[in-house]
């Protein structure tokens, strides 16, 4: 019986850590190239004991490329996919508010000709943290004159035409 060549396979382990590590592919060509004493790729294959070591470190080197490709291609599609609906929807929101800013100003100048400022005053007496919300929003146009109503009359303008 042939003694073997590094029982412990001491080198073939550091040969095939240095080959994960710098992601070169793990063949039992590549590895006889690399090796001090065992120079044909037969040496590798047909020793059980090297073979299932080999095996072991290609398996690893296929999980170690899968984790860094296949997910991240994925989640960038998936991302640029998410992003595209989330601009989508970002759009649509802002054709919503400002529909929204139109109709509530429609609805102010009809109550307005219908009324007066009495009628006004007596609209808005329930809807007070509405009207606060809106101007904190900014759904009432710059330089809109706002009238504070059941206080002082005097008009008074909005933040963004103070500039």
């Amino acid at each position: 019986m042939r003694v073997t060549v590094d029982p412990s396979h001491e080198e073939l382990t550091q040969i095939l850590c240095a080959l994960l590590a710098s992601d070169v592919d793990i063949t039992a060509r590549e590895i006889a190239r690399r090796h001090s004493s065992l120079k044909d790729a037969s040496a590798f294959t047909r020793h059980k004991h090297r073979a299932e070591l080999i095996g072991i470190y290609q398996q690893r080197q296929n999980d170690a490329r899968s984790v860094r490709s296949g997910p991240s291609v994925q989640k960038a599609a998936g991302l640029a996919e998410q992003l595209d609906a989330k601009s989508a929807e970002i759009k649509e929101l802002k054709q919503q508010v400002q529909n929204l800013v139109a109709s509530h100003a429609a609805c102010v100048r009809a109550v307005m000709q219908h009324g007066g400022m009495q009628a006004l005053q007596k609209f808005w007496s329930d809807y007070q943290p509405i009207a606060q919300s809106l101007n904190a929003t900014g759904a009432i146009p710059p330089g809109a004159q706002v009238i504070p109503i059941g206080g002082a009359r005097e008009p008074r303008s909005t933040p963004e035409s103070d500039g």
